[in-house]
């Protein structure tokens, strides 16, 4: 029931457009400014030890906005969450910091999870995983930045941020877990890096603003609803490397009028892998290959509704 309440919620959300109030609906900004003037010094030296140019990301730092230009509440600050202990939370100039005493090394589990003011975030590159439900149902969240040593993106990470437009996945992530950015209505478009070899159940489902992905070559594994009801994709092109395809990886894609499949060895399939894309699919697959396409798991249903077309990659 909960998660029905902020389905509406986010809907509501998206179609207003996550735009912030104006200077006087922000928070506190009728209150008296005293603490503001005591921690002014402070603030001015903590500004001039900023660092510059490509050195702004630090290993201790998060960088985020919001949608009001208010400090973000967190859930939790404690060191398990993140790997280091919370120092200070300060927004200046337009932008966000989260300075730690130490190297963030984990984005741990629900860590900025219903942060409905959360704009956009810059991960440090020591972070190494994020947990699952880390920033599930930020509904105004648009931008995200994964650091470069992130490995694993949890269950649900992203799951409900419904204004979602644009994410970089750093390119040491092997695993995209189960429903990572399910239900991210306005994600476009979507580069699944080489390291990549494994995405998880559903885990672009109902992302239907979704245009184009762009598969990593290391992808092995497609699972069960992985893409479902994607249905502002027009055409799927999947890499050599592929070797399983799970029950309804592309359900209802009904844009989908063109699946270029490129393992020479047929990938182990399900006969709805592709149910429910448009009437006029074709799937391209190896010229070398379609006696074995033919006899292979999931596949034989294509070629009996002339689905299947040999092709010369």
């Amino acid at each position: 029931m909960k998660k029905f309440y902020y389905l509406i919620f986010a809907a509501l959300i998206a179609l207003a457009g996550c735009s912030g109030g104006d200077d006087n609906e922000f928070p506190g900004k009728d209150e008296p400014q005293q603490e503001e003037t005591g921690n002014k010094n402070n603030k001015e030296d903590d500004k001039k030890d900023e660092p510059q140019g490509e050195d702004v990301v630090k290993d201790n730092k998060i960088f985020y906005t919001t949608i009001e230009g208010t400090e973000l509440m967190l859930n939790s600050t404690d060191f398990a969450v993140f790997g280091a202990n919370l120092l200070s939370n300060t927004y200046e100039d337009g932008q966000g910091v989260l300075t730690f005493d130490d190297a963030v090394t984990t984005i741990g589990e629900d860590a900025f999870k219903e942060c409905d003011l959360l704009e956009s975030i810059i991960l440090p590159d020591a972070v190494t995983e994020i947990g699952e439900q880390a920033f599930a149902y930020c509904v105004c969240l648009k931008d995200v930045t994964i650091g470069s040593g992130v490995t694993v993106i949890g269950q649900a990470a992203f799951d409900y941020c419904v204004n979602l437009k644009s994410i970089t996945i750093g390119s040491r992530v092997t695993v995209i877990g189960q429903a990572a950015f399910s239900n991210c209505w306005s994600l476009e478009n979507i580069t699944i890096p080489d390291a990549v070899t494994e995405i998880g159940v559903e885990a672009f489902n109902r992302c239907d603003g979704l245009q184009s992905v762009t598969f990593g070559s290391g992808v092995t594994w497609i699972k069960e609803y992985a893409f479902a009801y994607c249905w502002g994709l027009t055409s799927i092109t999947i890499p050599e490397g592929v070797t399983s395809i799970g029950v309804r990886a592309f359900y209802d894609c009904t844009s989908v009028t063109e699946v270029y499949c490129k393992p020479t060895t047929p990938p182990t399939g399900d006969l709805e892998m592709f149910s429910g894309c448009s009437s006029e699919l074709k799937i391209y697959i190896p010229a070398a290959s379609v006696d074995a396409y033919k006899f292979a798991e999931g596949w034989s249903i294509y070629f009996d509704s002339n689905r299947i077309v040999g092709y010369n990659f």
